[in-house]
């Protein structure tokens, strides 16, 4: 039962395919419901049954596959196991996968092979996959031949072969030769339906904000920058803009009216975090340096670390916000085909509007999209935290005006169904895991984090 098992070099292998470590010298993984592991000071592989130990097991698929790996001598030495096919190293945790989809411990390019071919042929264990398919290419060769042989056209006959013209006369415009070894092939052409990799996004047609730059001022440190100056209603801008403000959108406003504090809106999907993404961030030189979840966070260049906002340099100096982005259609909107965006750094509107929509959500039996609902500027007078001072900040909520009874019926007699909106959903996630454009970060640093900029 015992082997020798080389902990330093098994443990990263251990931990990448899911095993956790319950004390030093034991790690473990449960496997629908078994628990099996592998114990460094006693040097045995082993799962539970109850409270014993079981080491040997003829029947256990998982557990001779967890001691061919360990006791293999390239995964001793850390390397991976060896393909079947090809002898290339894998880790532990795909050559178990290969082994319970094909039989087989498989690298990850004999298993897109066996994939498309939609097995392992058993000639491929003896010849490998380039061999059997150059075979099968000659096997294959006579009929391509023949089909090849069909769509040549045979060159037609050259007017100037050797022919004299008629009545001794010259012809007037020759007609240049077609060598006669030279044939015209008839090639199919394939449509091109797309640019490979191009992942479409919904086009921002406005902003709706409840505050604007203020006049530029200038910092202890004498940095000029422009603050926030916060405003009492929503305005709705276009994405243009003059002397470096967004320009209000006034047919949109005509409609709303003005100083409004309610817009009529529509969500886009069911999922309440698609329409409402919300994050940790800290934005300097027009890029987002770092973002995270309270947990963990991600750097600018893809680099993991822990996120506290109770620890965190950037967080204690007011560096690091909350952010929220909130995406609608205006159904006042003159034109459809794209979103407006309401961005904000304020807790209060952020936590209003996440606790409205999974309100919502939960009454409608997970329903959003489609909804006519209203976005709400609402004031609350409040007293500055560590101050006596009192004053008045604006608060955004979202709301459906109508009785309950009123969203239930309709949210019924919504036209898209689950399925429906499921497949526009997971696009709408593959479009939120894009990076922002560099004008984007430029307008959130400028209006959110203007401190960090320096005005020329």
């Amino acid at each position: 039962m015992a082997m020798q098992l080389n902990k330093e070099a098994l443990v990263p292998i251990l931990e990448s395919a899911g095993f956790k470590k319950t004390n030093h010298t034991v790690w473990m993984i449960d496997k629908e419901g078994t628990p099996y592991g592998v114990d460094f000071s006693k040097h045995v592989i082993f799962r539970y049954e109850g409270t014993e130990r079981i080491f040997e097991d003829t029947e256990d698929p998982y557990l001779n596959t967890l001691k061919e790996m360990c006791v293999n001598g390239t995964v001793g030495a850390g390397k991976g196991a060896a393909c079947e096919i090809c002898n290339t190293t894998v880790s532990f945790s795909l050559a178990e996968s290969a082994r319970k989809m094909w039989g087989q411990i498989l690298c990850a390019a004999c298993c897109t092979k066996a994939n498309a071919h939609g097995g392992i042929p058993p000639a491929v264990l003896i010849i490998g996959w380039e061999a059997y398919e150059k075979q099968k290419q000659l096997e294959e060769t006579p009929d391509d031949e023949q089909k090849f042989a069909d769509d040549v056209q045979e060159p037609e006959e050259s007017p100037r072969e050797n022919k004299a013209p008629e009545n001794n006369k010259p012809v007037d415009e020759p007609v240049p030769d077609i060598p006669q070894h030279v044939a015209v092939y008839s090639i199919p052409l394939q449509p091109i339906r797309g640019i490979k990799g191009l992942i479409p996004q919904l086009c921002e047609c406005g902003h709706i904000k409840i505050g604007i730059k203020g006049k530029t001022t200038t910092s202890g440190k004498g940095k000029q920058f422009r603050p926030p100056q916060k405003l009492d209603h929503f305005v709705i801008t276009t994405m243009q803009k003059e002397n470096d403000d967004f320009v209000e959108d006034t047919a949109i406003m005509a409609k709303l009216g003005p100083n409004c504090t309610e817009i009529p809106v529509i969500l886009l999907y069911d999922e309440p975090s698609l329409n409402f993404f919300t994050s940790l961030a800290h934005y300097d030189s027009a890029q987002c340096q770092c973002r995270g979840n309270g947990e963990i966070a991600v750097k600018a260049d893809g680099t993991q670390i822990p996120c506290n906002p109770d620890t965190c340099d950037y967080a204690l100096h007011k560096l690091c916000k909350p952010n929220g982005v909130l995406s609608v259609v205006l159904q006042d909107a003159p034109r459809v085909g794209g979103v407006w965006k309401f961005r904000t750094t304020g807790w209060n509107s952020i936590r209003n509007l996440m606790s409205s929509i999974e309100f919502i959500h939960g009454m409608t039996g997970g329903r959003l999209a489609g909804l006519p609902l209203m976005l709400t500027l609402q004031p609350k007078t409040t007293v500055i935290p560590g101050t006596r001072n009192i004053t008045t900040i604006y608060m955004v909520n979202i709301e459906y005006r109508g009785t309950i009874g009123d969203l239930l019926n309709c949210a019924a007699t919504r036209l898209a169904t689950p399925d429906q909106i499921a497949r526009i959903e997971a696009k709408a996630a593959t479009m939120l895991a894009l990076p922002e454009s560099p004008e984007e970060c430029r307008d959130v640093q400028e209006e959110f984090y203007s401190e960090t900029v320096v005005t020329a």
